[in-house]
């Protein structure tokens, strides 16, 4: 949980910033929209740690997979970014 509350502090603040930054006529929405996608996708995982009957487990199997799709997601916006230039 250490590496991972790391990682997340340390890539949110510039992920926030890319996530603004890409059209300055919609700052706020933007800022907005990305404060709704993590406060939502924190709510869905929390909820979903505690199902099944074994909770530490249920907690792995939810960090584990949300690492794989932040990891998808970086790839799929790499190449977009690489694309775009």
């Amino acid at each position: 949980m250490l590496l991972f509350t790391l990682g997340v502090g340390m890539t949110g603040p510039t992920a926030l910033t890319l996530a603004v930054g890409i059209n300055p006529k919609v700052v706020g929405s933007a800022a907005g929209l990305y404060g709704f996608a993590q406060m939502g996708i924190g709510a869905l995982c929390t909820a979903l740690a505690g199902l099944g009957d074994n909770p530490a487990q249920a907690a792995a199997m939810v960090l584990a997979t949300a690492a794989i799709i932040g990891q998808i997601a970086l790839r799929t916006a790499l190449r977009f970014d690489r694309q775009a230039k």
